[in-house]
């Protein structure tokens, strides 16, 4: 099965200009740091760990953190993909399993936004993307008509 005009659409996305992508890259950015700080306000109060280990970054997370949202804007590039990531190193932890004596570890970001069985979900994280996927992605379409506009 043949897409008709995949090629054209692939040259017209390469073409973009680099005025227009920096201006849905400045909206990505804005955005992201308004999604952070609202799952940073949704956090259930303990220690503060979890809430300082919400964050964003262009590309891929760093090694270590739990990356639960990638998003990337049409047409720009994989190095123009902004990951927004919880979790990691602070706050993993190490559990003795007093059964099998085992010694894991888990990530206690996904704990408090899943739950357990000791434990309820106290979502912070995707229901706060969920909220403002939209916003975010009528953001990037503004950004871009007004870049256009500004060109012309």
């Amino acid at each position: 099965m043949t897409v008709r005009g995949l090629q054209r659409l692939e040259r017209r996305i390469k073409a973009i200009p680099a005025h227009v992508r920096a201006a849905m890259r400045e909206s990505m950015a804005r955005t992201a740091d308004e999604i952070v700080a609202r799952m940073k306000r949704k956090v259930v109060e303990d220690t503060g760990t979890l809430e300082a280990s919400i964050d964003w970054t262009w590309g891929q997370a760093p090694k270590g953190t739990t990356s639960l949202i990638q998003a990337r804007a049409d047409g720009l590039r994989a190095d123009d993909t902004i990951t927004i990531f919880a979790g990691g190193d602070p706050t993993s932890k190490r559990v003795h399993n007093k059964l099998g004596g085992a010694i894991y570890e888990y990530d206690y970001a996904l704990a408090v936004e899943f739950g357990t069985k000791n434990m309820q979900a106290h979502p912070f994280f995707f229901v706060t993307w969920k909220a403002m996927k939209r916003v975010a992605r009528n953001r990037q379409r503004k950004a871009v008509r007004d870049s256009i506009k500004k060109a012309a």
